[in-house]
């Protein structure tokens, strides 16, 4: 009767968890784009140029010059081991230019992989995405491993010849951001700590977010932790079904185990001795 009991229950919760986990991906408003990496320094997009070139500021530091169309910006980036190479592999794990597009069965007739000459769909982007390692670090060794306080910043070339520029921050755990703001909170915060404050953390499924994964050295990509997946809507169907599998082996356990005889064991013959 246990066994059959909660096999009912486990049918139910499992067919409900699978009506709320569908609901949940049918609503769900995600971001679905295809990222290709664009490794050409110079290429055309919505019939402009863009070029990139290794410079340097005012200060001496090491930059990207961007040209898109008659437009012009800096960028500072990590500077690579060896500069003016005819394409960006140098700028791996920390420069990426990327051609986010809706993703599609087959690939569009004319796109070759590393180039870049749309938009041509809906919703089609190019953007380049910077990561940036605290000040005072050594980026090599103590700015690679702190990564609550990387920051990324999203360039995009806009299809009608604007560039648009936009920083964020890695996001933390619940206790990591209560932890920032109180940090932020207190007198004489220290600077690069009221900045990270300031900043919005990248949002999770976001097209931002999975551009900054490609700007992530490969060793610290971080592992699957998202928040806002189906899981959060299954509600008592989870614990329902888990608790009914229990009840279920509980049950056929029981049913399964042998006999025992109903006056138990016979009782030594009279006189003996142990």
């Amino acid at each position: 009767m246990l066994a059959l009991a909660s096999l009912g229950v486990m049918g139910l919760s499992v067919w409900a968890m699978a009506r709320r986990a569908a609901e949940f991906n049918r609503s769900a408003e995600f971001s679905d784009l295809l990222a290709e990496p664009v490794v050409r320094r110079e290429f055309s997009w919505a019939g402009r140029t863009v070029r990139l070139a290794d410079g340097r500021d005012g200060a001496g530091r090491h930059v990207l010059r961007l040209h898109y169309g008659d437009r012009a910006e800096l960028i500072r980036a990590k500077e690579p081991p060896v500069r003016d190479l005819a394409d960006l592999g140098l700028y791996k794990e920390w420069l990426a230019v990327l051609r986010l597009r809706p993703r599609a069965p087959q690939p569009m007739a004319g796109d070759s992989p590393g180039t870049a000459a749309g938009p041509s769909a809906p919703g089609e982007r190019l953007v380049i995405v910077n990561r940036l390692t605290p000040e005072g670090f050594d980026p090599e060794t103590w700015g690679s491993v702190r990564r609550a306080e990387w920051r990324f910043e999203i360039i995009e070339l806009e299809p009608g010849g604007a560039i648009t520029r936009r920083l964020f921050r890695w996001p933390r755990t619940e206790r990591g951001e209560k932890s920032l703001a109180r940090q932020a909170a207190e007198p004489g915060a220290a600077p690069h700590v009221l900045e990270l404050a300031r900043l919005e953390p990248l949002r999770e499924r976001t097209w931002e977010y999975q551009a900054a994964l490609f700007a992530m050295p490969t060793l610290n990509v971080p592992k699957y932790k998202f928040q806002g997946d189906a899981v959060s809507a299954l509600g008592w169907t989870l614990p329902a079904a888990g608790f009914s599998v229990l009840g279920l082996l509980a049950g056929l356990g029981m049913a399964l185990a042998p006999g025992r005889r109903a006056g138990g064991d016979a009782a030594p013959p009279q006189g003996s001795q142990r």
